[in-house]
């Protein structure tokens, strides 16, 4: 159970919640209670994301977010991303799964956009790290004899290029982790950001690998592929892809409110909201917004 101490004015409490969904976006909003309650505060979310569905818009807040949950710094490649997904943050059935490996669509992780940002190989691999398991990955200060982006000849595809130029002992360990779960979206073209089974040589893809995060965290596991089609699934289904999910998306909210990160309990509770409701985006928020650092 969580803890209240003395709650924010309504005024208060209400803004930040306007803050965190809406991002300055033009529109109303539910007025403020008479008083400050967590079942209140869950139930303005329910509100406010029910007005943005079926005025068919994605709410500012999902768009900030997502920009800074996929590394996107271009703001036409964030409308493009999150305009074929964004609105599922809306949906009361929005899930995360559903977000990243969606039966009846092209998932997030294959989005022609965001593969046209991302397009190396490693880029993709360190993108994926850092948004799925909150993994940083500092670029070398010096690349040795590698200029230039990595591509592909008549008889190597780039992954194979990429491999013989990352083999050294400086330079193996990091390109190890990135390299084989950003080859997993090598089916997508970095330019057209089309699905291809072969090169533009004519050479097959390989987009198969595998990725272990046994020892790294508490929730490690090890994911095998034969690309993003299959890895995707995995993705959505796992716990420490999920807890660095919210722990992205609450980390982004504090940030923007200029409040402190949430402490381990608090976490936690968000954390298990998320899971035992099959990893609702819209009950992600609904938590958020219920904590004592949220709302005191």
């Amino acid at each position: 159970m969580l803890a209240y101490g003395t709650l924010a004015a309504p005024e208060v409490a209400n803004e930040r919640i306007r803050r965190l969904l809406s991002d300055g976006m033009a529109g109303p909003f539910p007025a403020p209670p008479d008083a400050v309650t967590p079942g209140w505060a869950a139930q303005t979310v329910d509100a406010y994301l029910d007005s943005m569905l079926l005025s068919d818009l994605v709410p500012g807040g999902v768009e900030r977010f997502m920009r800074s949950w996929l590394g996107l710094h271009d703001a036409n490649v964030a409308q493009t991303v999150v305009a074929s997904s964004g609105a599922l943050f809306t949906r009361s059935d929005g899930t995360f799964s559903q977000l990243i490996a969606p039966t009846e669509r092209v998932g997030l992780l294959e989005d022609p956009a965001l593969n046209r940002y991302h397009t190396s190989i490693s880029n993709r691999g360190t993108f994926l790290f850092s948004s799925l398991f909150c993994a940083s990955i500092v670029p070398p200060i010096n690349s040795g004899d590698v200029t230039g982006p990595i591509m592909g000849t008549p008889t190597l595809t780039r992954r194979q290029v990429l491999a013989s130029v990352t083999s050294g002992p400086s330079c193996a360990v990091c390109h190890g982790l990135v390299d084989s779960v950003g080859a997993s979206l090598e089916v997508i073209d970095p330019t057209t950001g089309a699905r291809r089974s072969v090169d533009e040589n004519g050479l097959s893809i390989d987009a198969s690998g595998t990725l272990s995060t046994v020892g790294s965290s508490n929730f490690g596991q090890t994911y095998t592929f034969t690309s993003i089609d299959d890895l995707a699934p995995e993705l959505a289904s796992s716990c420490e892809v999920a807890r660095c999910f919210v722990t992205s998306y609450v980390n982004d909210g504090t940030a923007t409110l200029g409040l402190p990160a949430l402490p381990d309990n608090e976490l936690e509770f968000v954390i298990t909201r998320f899971s035992e409701s099959n990893f609702s985006l819209r009950e992600l928020a609904r938590a958020f917004v219920q904590t004592p650092t949220f709302l005191e």
